[in-house]
């Protein structure tokens, strides 16, 4: 089996080399890291392992960070903690950047630990990214950590990563291979120091 960690942190107070450690397993072939200084690093360390989502706080961060993102070999942009709704025009430079740099759109839809950030769940809502898909056309999206503040039971037209699970080898935990699916499923939140998000994949 090769397994996929599709949803993996690091912070700027972390260590690379720990956090890689801490979120690889036997099997795992690739880990998608989430960040922005540090998450550069691990991708050029672990070129062969490593792909690269930035992180964006939008309404802080301007739009020209995707193109810095881009230009560092970034995959695409992971957006959390926004300042207003993900749907908002002030956000659309945004995604037009992705879309242009061929990058993905990914989104935390759920609820969020205190990051010192002017923030709702509401603006986080999973329903807010309808209008980016169907104005984004050329960029992939994807939502991710839909948490407690939904409990979706219906299916979503976005593929989608599973919770936080101290369980690096996801394998045990039974997550989709399929791009999407109807429920949360048994994945739980936990705290920033130790979350590894990961779904395996059958060779």
């Amino acid at each position: 089996m090769k397994i996929i960690n599709v949803h993996a942190h690091i912070w700027e107070d972390q260590d690379v080399d720990e956090r890689i450690a801490h979120y690889t397993c036997d099997g795992m072939v690739k880990i998608c890291v989430i960040g922005r200084h540090k998450a550069r690093i691990a991708l050029q360390k672990y070129n062969k392992l490593v792909i690269g989502l930035g992180i964006v706080f939008p309404g802080e961060d301007p739009p020209d960070l995707v193109d810095w993102y881009a230009d560092e070999g970034f995959s695409g942009a992971k957006f959390i903690c926004p300042r207003a709704p993900y749907d908002s025009d002030a956000y659309l430079a945004y995604y037009g950047k992705l879309a242009e740099r061929n990058m993905v759109a990914a989104f935390h839809t759920g609820y969020v630990s205190d990051l010192g950030r002017d923030t709702s769940i509401l603006w986080m809502h999973p329903m807010t990214l309808d209008r980016i898909a169907r104005n984004s056309r050329s960029s992939a999206t994807t939502s991710a950590t839909p948490g407690t503040s939904t409990h979706v039971r219906w299916r979503w037209p976005f593929p989608m990563s599973t919770g936080t699970s101290r369980e690096a080898p996801c394998a045990r935990r039974r997550c989709p291979t399929s791009s999407t699916f109807s429920h949360l499923g048994p994945w739980k939140t936990w705290g920033r120091g130790s979350s590894s998000i990961s779904c395996s994949t059958r060779a």
